[in-house]
């Protein structure tokens, strides 16, 4: 039962990564890098910038600052821009015509793609990239790189083959850079309908889902109120597994259905107070996950 509760608690923590890092004072690495382009006559240098940005508590918060420069001359740059989140990735163009930014987490801007001063052409979250169902499927993305014509960007849809070890294409997806245009989008199956939530006010939905199930929840502030459920698949239906909540105070309720072979599925309840489990029983009188 702990394992269960502790599986759905990692989860609701995953769906916000980025900004629950930073509001717990803990930022994702940002180290320095560089990336030229495929000529190598131009470069696009990434550092650390936290000079403007500050949480509700002072802390510093990891942004990034971008400086296109011609390979070497790193003093003398085309274009400086700055960025809320620092990227995992980046490609340029030969011409600097185009440069590509990922930052590969559940929510917010995936992808960047600035022009030739800098300017953001448009943003795509990883909903533009990936369905839900392809997901849940067990697919992920990736970026593979700038066509020859350095027209599209290329993405690559796969998922673990049956011996684990290797990746199986699902689909070979490409963004044109000029409007920003996702080709062959994904498409979602007329008959998958995602669950219903409502978020309280002053929260937002957020959306995860992966082989292991999908995850909805209602969250603001970092340490504000939050409210989520998860759901597994099987045989190609979401089954509530669990629903959590967690007051100002920060003490967390998870309702769950215990699911075993051949059995009723039994009712069962957690409670933490100050992350310290403090409760767990089962039975009818619990009330069930709406």
């Amino acid at each position: 039962m702990i394992r269960v509760v502790a599986v759905w608690l990692l989860g609701v923590e995953l769906l916000q990564l980025s900004a629950a890092a930073r509001a717990r004072g803990c930022p994702p690495v940002a180290r320095p890098f560089a990336q030229a382009s495929a000529s190598g006559l131009l470069e696009l240098i990434v550092e650390p910038d936290e000079r403007e940005r500050r949480d509700g508590k002072g802390r510093g918060m990891p942004g990034a600052r971008y400086r296109l420069v011609r390979a070497g001359s790193a003093s003398a740059s085309i274009w400086e821009a700055t960025s809320d989140d620092f990227p995992a990735q980046a490609l340029v163009a030969n011409d600097g015509d185009y440069v590509v930014t990922a930052f590969p987490v559940y929510e917010g801007p995936a992808i960047t793609i600035r022009n030739s001063a800098g300017a953001v052409i448009r943003s795509l979250t990883e909903q533009d990239l990936i369905s839900i169902p392809e997901k849940l499927d067990g697919a992920m993305w990736r970026i593979v790189g700038l066509d020859p014509g350095e027209e599209y960007l290329e993405i690559e849809v796969s998922r673990f083959g049956e011996s684990g070890a290797e990746h199986e294409r699902v689909a070979l997806r490409r963004v044109q850079l000029m409007d920003v245009r996702v080709v062959d989008a994904p498409v979602v199956p007329p008959d998958f309908a995602l669950p219903r939530i409502d978020c309280p006010a002053h929260t937002t939905l957020a959306v995860h889902a992966d082989s292991a199930g999908l995850a909805l929840t209602c969250a603001g502030e970092e340490d504000g109120p939050r409210f989520g459920r998860s759901y597994a698949l099987e045989d190609g239906d979401l089954l509530l597994v669990d629903e959590f909540s967690r007051d100002a105070r920060g003490d967390v309720q998870v309702r769950w259905l215990k699911r075993e072979a051949g059995a009723p599925a039994e009712r069962c309840e957690s409670i933490y107070r100050g992350g310290e489990l403090v409760s767990e029983r089962c039975g009818e009188d619990v009330e069930p996950p709406s």
